[in-house]
């Protein structure tokens, strides 16, 4: 590939009062050396190697590929800032010799100890943290902080989405299956081919679920088994509570149109609940008297509701981005774990977290971080309804609202921790 330096100055220096820097030959900030041939700050020079080895194609944003390129504009053209690296002399050819030497990088290649960069770093590039003293923002990462360099594990949230796809197939055949009886008034309340649920029907097809979630647990959760058997068993009961409630909000927002009070909640892959009507979802065997005030006891379960699935429905998540909060409902940070079961679950976070970086660097998202944080935000308010749901269940235990059916309340009366 020939390059072409007509239409750039050479290098230029800057006066900042504390000495004469040079000043990135694209974006004109501060350099922080020398980066594929020419003097860069590392910013342009990351978005250079990501846009040249993934082989991306930009649209330029004003039609003209001339635009301004400022680095510290968020919107500024990706097109027109890869076209200036080209013409400015940045080469090809070097991509791969710097990948090669990733493990043990050159002076030129470290942030600035003065400069800090809203860059971000493919992880499998860099596989050394670099010290702490060179930049502003590294101070606290230990030096053994594991990076995942392997496909499975870059790819380990298409992995999950993939189980997860069958584990919705598969429920939806086993709930089918039952032959739970429905009456023609409950076939003439049907909701966009939802029936109305009835609590002792919901426990039966939860019980019935056990198979397919299982394995769907031991497929994409392999690292659950270097836990101790009690606290593996911890783990899946707390995932089995968690994913039952995220689920079925998720599920509300893909299968039903907007309903500013969430009147609707499709609690399984067949049935809903009507939250209106709650008092019809209770078992006969909860004493007349006394169904109107646990019907009125339910709607505090109900109450977040609306704030949660509106925060959901605003994030508009991808197949992939949803199987973040799954992973994270599953090693849930809140579980009190002993030192060796808690070292296990932070390693399976990191594992989702650089999985999720990685689809963002693919997409060529400039901003995944942000996308990060909003879903970081959202799965904090989940794990605080948890709580709500909780004593929701323990409320409906006390009047006998589950029968015979034990395991139900059993199950999630140990994953919540109360």
């Amino acid at each position: 590939m020939t390059t072409t330096n007509l239409s750039l100055p050479s290098p230029t220096t800057m006066n900042s009062g504390k000495g004469i820097f040079i000043r990135c030959r694209i974006c004109k900030e501060r350099s922080d050396g020398a980066h594929f041939g020419i003097d860069s700050c590392r910013a342009c020079a990351a978005f250079f190697r990501r846009s040249m080895s993934l082989k991306k194609s930009y649209t330029c944003r004003r039609g003209g590929d001339n635009c301004d390129i400022r680095r510290k504009d968020i919107a500024t053209c990706r097109k027109c800032r890869l076209k200036k690296c080209i013409e400015a002399g940045m080469a090809l050819e070097n991509i791969q010799s710097q990948k090669g030497s990733a493990a043990s990088p050159c002076p030129s290649d470290l942030p600035s100890p003065n400069v800090p960069t809203s860059s971000t770093h493919d992880f499998e590039e860099k596989q050394t943290i670099p010290h702490p003293q060179s930049s502003v923002y590294i101070t606290n990462i230990p030096s053994s902080y594991t990076f995942f360099t392997d496909d499975a594990a870059k790819n380990y949230l298409q992995f999950l989405a993939s189980h997860h796809k069958q584990l919705c197939i598969d429920r939806r055949a086993v709930e089918y299956s039952l032959g739970l009886c429905f009456s023609a008034e409950d076939r003439k309340q049907a909701y966009y081919d939802f029936l109305p649920s009835k609590n002792s029907k919901c426990t039966q097809i939860f019980i019935a679920h056990a198979s397919a979630v299982n394995t769907f647990v031991s497929s994409v959760f392999p690292e659950a088994e270097q836990l101790p058997e009690e606290e593996k068993v911890k783990v899946c009961k707390s995932f089995v509570f968690a994913v039952w409630n995220m689920e079925a909000h998720y599920r509300t927002i893909q299968k039903f149109p907007y309903h500013p009070d969430c009147r609707f909640l499709a609690i399984t892959e067949t049935t809903y609940i009507d939250n209106e009507n709650i008092v019809d979802f209770l078992p006969a065997s909860v004493d007349e008297s006394k169904r109107i005030s646990v019907a009125n006891s339910l709607k505090v379960y109900h109450k977040p509701c609306p704030q949660f699935q509106d925060a959901l429905r605003a994030l508009a998540l991808c197949d992939v981005e949803y199987m973040t909060l799954i992973g994270l409902c599953f090693w849930n940070p809140t579980l009190q774990l002993s030192p060796e079961g808690a070292k296990v679950a932070a390693h399976c976070r990191r594992k989702v977290f650089h999985s999720f970086q990685n689809y963002h660097l693919q997409r060529g998202t400039d901003n995944f971080a942000v996308r990060l944080g909003e879903i970081m935000s959202v799965f904090s308010f989940f794990l605080e309804s948890l709580t709500c749901v909780g004593e929701v269940m323990e409320l409906l235990n006390l009047f006998d609202c589950f029968g015979d059916e034990k395991n139900m309340i059993a199950c999630f009366r140990e994953g919540i921790n109360l």
